[in-house]
């Protein structure tokens, strides 16, 4: 069956002349790394190539080369005619933040879904979606080698990019010898494993690790949920200067709690009536991408997240989202 949507999409972007490649809002090291990935693969075949996010893209990720070719104007995307679309990294297309403006333009090549999210509904024409694989960029990793297309230096930094920082450097439950037999193979090649440490690991600055600090200390315990909660406001951003990727790895580091808590939370309010919440696990007997579901969100067993309307309080010795 995956061979067969592999040689569809094959098919659709040897016939495509103009594609569309469409990451999710607020891109990660994943969505990034893939999305620029598939660009190098459709740049060698001669095709004219936009990349979009609907928001900026973190100056961290500024060692790939190829990350002026993302646009987030979106009037270039509604002006422009393409033959077909590829949404990476979404296990939604509202994840795009443009669901309807991609629902009503026309692709006659198709709208093409390569994921790695086990949440992920089959929403395009073609669907690569691969739940076991650790990440966005590993998937990209197999359909080339399937293609047999020869992967370059910077195309291999770009999709270890996505393996690492999915799997947080291969310290979370989506690390498989898949994972990291790819990781090698893409070492191998040429990827530059040290542009991708210094940009995502030792990169903590002073103000970030008060930032840190401060969220650190609003950890509370529900005996109730056997998980832990805290929260992350927008003033707590704005107060050291920092952007909201100063947050990006809290989940994360509280993975590192006893296995005898179920899972974490952290919850993000950004002052304008939304609040984020990521949620993490060790367990195998815990699926928080069930979890989010309920919220109308997803990702996986171990790591998911959802955004929902509403602000942040402290009510009876817990955070809650009141709307």
């Amino acid at each position: 069956m995956l061979s067969e949507e592999i040689k569809k999409l094959e098919q659709s972007l040897l016939a495509s002349n103009k594609v569309l490649l469409i990451m999710h809002r607020k891109p990660d090291g994943d969505a990034i790394g893939s999305i620029l990935a598939m660009r190098n693969y459709l740049s060698d075949l001669k095709k004219q190539i936009t990349c979009f996010c609907v928001d900026g893209i973190p100056e961290n990720y500024n060692y790939i080369k190829e990350i002026q070719f993302i646009e987030n104007d979106l009037n270039k995307i509604i002006n422009t005619e393409f033959d077909s679309c590829i949404m990476l990294d979404c296990a939604d297309i509202g994840m795009t933040k443009i669901k309807e403006v991609l629902e009503n333009k026309k692709f006659p090549l198709g709208k093409i879904n390569i994921d790695h999210h086990i949440t992920n509904n089959n929403y395009g024409n073609i669907n690569i979606v691969i739940s076991e694989a650790s990440s966005t960029s590993e998937v990209i990793y197999l359909i080339f080698k399937s293609l047999k297309y020869e992967v370059g230096v910077s195309t291999a930094t770009c999709l270890l990019t996505g393996i690492l920082t999915d799997t947080n450097n291969f310290t979370n439950g989506g690390t498989t010898q898949q994972s990291i037999e790819a990781a090698s193979e893409l070492l191998k090649i040429g990827a530059n494993i040290n542009q991708v440490l210094n940009a995502h690991i030792f990169n903590k600055t002073v103000n970030v690790l008060k930032l840190w600090g401060g969220v650190l200390k609003r950890i509370v315990y529900s005996k109730e949920l056997n998980m832990v909660i805290t929260a992350v406001f927008s003033e707590d951003i704005k107060k050291f200067n920092l952007d909201e990727e100063a947050t990006e790895g809290i989940s994360n580091y509280l993975n590192n709690l006893s296995s005898d808590i179920r899972c974490s939370l952290v919850l993000k309010d950004n002052g304008l009536g939304k609040v984020k919440g990521s949620l993490r696990t060790t367990r195998d007997d815990i699926d928080v991408s069930q979890i989010a579901l309920i919220f109308g969100g997803g990702g996986h067993k171990k790591a998911a997240g959802f955004e929902i309307n509403g602000k942040l309080v402290f009510n009876n010795n817990i955070w809650q989202i009141s709307q």
